[in-house]
C-alpha cells in the first residue's frame, strides 16, 4: 500500500473512532438526562402538590351537625359535636378527629385521614369510629366545575349479607362551611342518603 493510501486509511480510521466516541457520548448524556428526568418526575409524586392545597379549606377547629340514616324507610338521627382537622407527615394527609352526642346522650366519635395520590392521581380517605371494628375507605376525584370532591367505596352489610355500595359528595361551600353527603346502596339495588354533615368553623 503507497504512503498516501496509508495517510488515508489512518485517517478515515481516526474519523470513525471519533464518530463513535461522539455516539457512545451522547447516548450516555441521553441516558443521564432521562435518568435526571425519572428521578425529578418520582420526587415530584412523593412531594403535596395543588390538589393537596385544595385540602387547606378543611384545616381547623369545627362543629359538627349531622343527619344519619341507617335505610331507605328510617328516620334521621341527629347528632351534634365538634372535629378537628390538621395537616400530618409534612402536609400530605389530613387528621379528622371528631367526637359527636345525639339528643339521648349517645357518644361517637371516629378518626379519619383524607389524602391525595398523585400517582393515582385520586383523593383517598380511610376512617375508624367507636361503633365498628372495621375499616371504612373511598377514593375518588375532584369535579372543578362544582368544586366537589366525589368519592366511592363498599362496606359490609349487617350480618355480612353483602356488599353496600357507598359515595360521598364534600362540599366546600365556603372557607368557614363545608357539607359532606353520603349515599349508600344496599344489596337490594336500592339507593338512600346515608349520611349529611354540616361543618362550621369555629
Amino acid at each position: 500500500m503507497t504512503k498516501p493510501a496509508k495517510r488515508l486509511l489512518a485517517g478515515w480510521c481516526v474519523l470513525v473512532f471519533a464518530v463513535v466516541a461522539l455516539v457512545a457520548a451522547g447516548s450516555a448524556f441521553a441516558g443521564d438526562t432521562q435518568a435526571d428526568s425519572d428521578q425529578d418526575w418520582r420526587a415530584a409524586l412523593r412531594m403535596p402538590g395543588p390538589d393537596h392545597e385544595r385540602l387547606n379549606a378543611l384545616i381547623g377547629e369545627w362543629t359538627t351537625t349531622i343527619k344519619q340514616w341507617t335505610g331507605p324507610e328510617s328516620e334521621a338521627v341527629e347528632l351534634t359535636g365538634t372535629m378537628t382537622s390538621r395537616w400530618i407527615l409534612d402536609g400530605r394527609f389530613v387528621e379528622e378527629r371528631a367526637e359527636n352526642r345525639t339528643s339521648q346522650g349517645g357518644r361517637y366519635e371516629s378518626l379519619g385521614y383524607l389524602g391525595y395520590d398523585r400517582q393515582t392521581e385520586l383523593y383517598e380517605r380511610f376512617w375508624m369510629t367507636n361503633s365498628s371494628t372495621g375499616v371504612f375507605t373511598e377514593h375518588g376525584r375532584y369535579d372543578p366545575d362544582e368544586n366537589v370532591i366525589r368519592m366511592e367505596g363498599s362496606e359490609m352489610a349487617p350480618g355480612s349479607l353483602g356488599v353496600i355500595l357507598t359515595a360521598s359528595e364534600l362540599k366546600i361551600e365556603s372557607p368557614s362551611r363545608h357539607v359532606l353527603t353520603a349515599y349508600a346502596t344496599g344489596i337490594d339495588g336500592v339507593r338512600w342518603k346515608q349520611l349529611e354533615i354540616v361543618y362550621t368553623k369555629k
